[in-house]
């Protein structure tokens, strides 16, 4: 039998990215990450991890990750802040898949998602084939269907079971009573993920009581066990491959976040806890709008800096799995020398895409220019040649006009990345909001 461990990385840290699934469910809604915080949230765990190893169902059908990867097959998003040039980190083997056993590849699994009911979001023929082009054997790590099956099931079983259902899962027992009558007539069957999102949405095709059906169309019970099923779901493949799924404090030093999302808690900690011995450990905020626009094959230059290699080497160390080693001054010390080449990094492709814009927006008024002054001695050249268009000049006074408001509304537009490109420059990419409290 194949272990599901893949041997080749044995010593690489990897993350099973948990947040790309298109169920993620959050703060007990169903909210989907969009496509351009999927970009800033895979971005930041390549600073951290390895390599990111994502479901192959995810890769198939996620429609606000598929963009990112195969925009010529997909389609970009109209948004300027977003580059769609994640297939760089499919071709260096960052992101890899993982997927079942004895799955010849994405085409395959598209044709078993399309029946005998289709899932939703399916992607083309034609994305899957260049996934399966993109990503050979050596970028997919391999998990057993029993096992995976296996631990749901166990999940569900557990938490249907509950003796109090409403009070422990918010949902009304009768409903949990006919989703675990459902899985266990199954009997030895596994349970799929399609079919309970099936007989959710469709109970009457099932033999559930008329108040289960009842109560599974109302929505504050729906995301409930939207929220259970996906919780019971999403850890089951990193599990079988024995992989991170989670960024935790355990994993990341300190606690390194986007925004400033963290600091209303933290003060409230810090406060709390001055007359304690805990010790609150400093917040390191990294900015999201600069891990937007930074290309991807940035992330080469980021692994060829010592300080990486110094950094990463000790998150890979058994002490700092279990975070006993972010508190050593020679943790601290590397974090501050890779956080510091990190700012030169990314601050100068900032700057850089500023001069960019600058010079682009000067070519466009140049040609513009040019195409104003051929405009002008093109109307008398061609009124004196077709002397029947001097009836038509209120045409090319409106076609004047046109022009001159297309002209001024490209020139706000380049204004407005410029001064946003502007902005990011004068920010800093890494902050430290706060010290580990004097004890």
């Amino acid at each position: 039998m194949q272990n599901t461990k893949n041997d080749s990385l044995v010593g690489v840290r990897s993350l099973y990215l948990t947040e790309a699934d298109p169920h993620r469910v959050c703060q007990g809604i169903l909210r989907p990450l969009e496509t351009h915080e999927l970009r800033r949230q895979i971005f930041l765990f390549l600073l951290f991890w390895d390599n990111l190893i994502v479901s192959d169902a995810i890769l198939n059908n996620n429609d606000k990750l598929r963009p990112l990867l195969l925009p010529e097959i997909e389609g970009g998003i109209s948004k300027a802040d977003i580059l769609f040039d994640f297939r760089y980190l499919l071709e260096r083997g960052y992101i890899k898949a993982a997927m079942r056993e004895g799955l010849n590849g994405f085409k395959e699994l598209l044709r078993e998602h399309r029946e005998p009911t289709a899932a939703p979001n399916l992607p083309t023929d034609e994305y899957a084939e260049a996934l399966d082009e993109l990503l050979p054997e050596s970028s997919r790590l391999r998990w057993r269907r029993e096992t995976v099956e296996s631990y749901f099931k166990e999940n569900l079983i557990k938490a249907l079971s509950s003796k109090d259902p409403i009070h422990d899962l918010g949902i009304p027992k009768a409903m949990c009573e006919s989703i675990l009558n459902f899985i266990m007539n199954k009997g030895s069957a596994p349970i799929t993920y399609r079919e309970l999102r099936h007989l959710i949405e469709h109970p009457e095709e099932y033999p559930v009581s008329w108040e289960a059906a009842y109560q599974m169309r109302a929505k504050p019970y729906r995301d409930k066990l939207e929220e259970l099923i996906s919780h019971s779901y999403r850890f089951n493949v990193p599990a079988a491959l024995e992989l991170e799924a989670e960024a935790t404090r355990n994993s990341l030093p300190w606690w390194v976040s986007f925004g400033d999302t963290s600091l209303p808690r933290r003060n409230h900690l810090a406060k709390n806890y001055q007359s304690s011995k805990i010790s609150i450990r400093p917040s390191w905020i990294i900015d999201e709008e600069i891990l937007g626009i930074l290309p991807a094959p940035l992330i080469d230059s980021v692994r060829a800096l010592e300080s990486y290699q110094n950094f990463v080497s000790r998150l890979r160390r058994p002490d700092s799995v279990e975070g006993r080693e972010f508190s050593s001054k020679e943790f601290v010390d590397a974090w501050e020398a890779y956080t510091l080449d990190l700012e030169s990094i990314f601050k100068g492709e900032v700057e850089k895409r500023l001069v960019q814009e600058k010079i682009e927006m000067q070519k466009k008024q140049i040609r513009g220019f040019i195409y104003g002054l051929s405009l002008i001695g093109l109307e008398p050249i061609l009124t004196l040649a077709f002397p029947e268009l001097k009836s038509l000049g209120f045409a090319f006074i409106a076609f004047d006009i046109y022009t001159a408001w297309k002209s001024l509304k490209d020139y706000k537009a380049d204004m407005d990345r410029i001064a946003y490109f502007g902005r990011l420059s004068g920010k800093p990419v890494i902050r430290q909001v706060s010290r580990d409290l004097e004890m």
